[in-house]
């Protein structure tokens, strides 16, 4: 009986191992391919502005009340993204909303402190960017600097710029610390990386990303917008309500398949080789992919056998 608990703690351990390579691997793929590409504005509403460049989508509402941001892609990027903003509204940058603590979204934050702007988030984006530390010159740790300064637990809303922006902290998905934002009176949805847009999703199992947890948090994002509402996602290009759905659904498809798989015994590596998700390949295209249907595959499949 001893035997078998060790063989079973092996397993286990073995799964989780594999499953945080597999996430960072992904997290990597998704930094590497992500800082090309320049700047481009697309307005959304009077007051809102889509930014799409070198790494996460931005969004940001301009106006009397200076400029809140959501999300600020790569460090290296930051002069450019300031640069573009300014050509929408000189104000001051007010507020950064970070969706997650990844650095394609997160980079920035220490050049936009810089600048004056207040960094937001959930409480668990700060705490994995504390968990995360990094040492100095002197071979000492010390706590990343681009950490928010405020933080909140389920919910916070901004009344800025003739509107309320509300941010709601939904179930770990792609990390433990997502947030989607809603621009009410502009009728638009900031998803995060909860949503990759015409890509495969990627969550990170080594932050507390779940991928049921995903397929829920997309759900919430369905509840929120209507049939005019203009969705970012967090990579990818702008979307609309039914993209959202049609993504949902195909998660779902994804899901219940592997499942399947996984109460009939299959191996990961003959449901991989068996090409379950052929039939949705052609959703899965649009720009750079940050992984392919394998590599996707792998990953659901760890996360739902480690949830069993």
């Amino acid at each position: 009986m001893f035997g078998n608990l060790i063989t079973r703690r092996i397993s286990a351990l073995s799964w989780a191992v594999s499953f945080a390579l597999a996430a960072s691997l992904a997290l990597t793929a998704v930094e590497a391919r992500a800082q090309s590409g320049t700047v481009k504005v697309t307005q959304l509403s009077d007051s809102v502005h889509m930014l799409r460049g070198k790494g996460g989508n931005i969004a940001v509402s301009v106006g009397a009340d200076g400029v809140i941001m959501i999300d600020d892609q790569f460090a290296p990027a930051s002069k450019e993204i300031a640069k573009a903003i300014k050509s929408i509204d000189d104000r001051p940058i007010r507020f950064v909303i970070n969706t997650h603590w990844h650095g394609d979204h997160t980079g920035g934050n220490k050049n936009f402190k810089a600048l004056g702007a207040t960094i937001v988030a959930h409480d668990n984006v700060r705490a994995e960017m504390i968990g995360r530390k990094f040492k100095n010159a002197q071979g000492k740790f010390v706590a990343d600097d681009t950490l928010p300064v405020v933080t909140f637990r389920d919910r916070i809303s901004f009344h800025l710029n003739g509107e309320t922006v509300e941010i709601t902290k939904v179930p770990a998905s792609h990390t433990s610390g997502d947030a989607i934002v809603h621009f009410t009176g502009s009728n638009v949805l900031h998803m995060g990386d909860v949503f990759f847009n015409g890509l495969y999703t990627f969550f990170d199992g080594s932050s507390g990303g779940r991928f049921e947890g995903m397929i829920e948090a997309l759900g919430i994002g369905l509840e929120i917008a209507g049939p005019a509402t203009k969705i970012v996602p967090g990579h990818g290009g702008l979307a609309t309500r039914d993209d959202l759905r049609q993504h949902l659904d195909r998660m779902i498809v994804i899901r219940d398949r592997v499942k399947a798989a996984l109460a009939k015994g299959v191996s990961v590596q003959d449901f991989i080789t068996s090409k379950p998700t052929r039939d949705l390949e052609d959703a899965f295209g649009e720009g750079y992919k940050v992984m392919d249907a394998a590599q996707f595959l792998k990953l659901v499949y760890v996360d739902l056998k480690r949830g069993k």
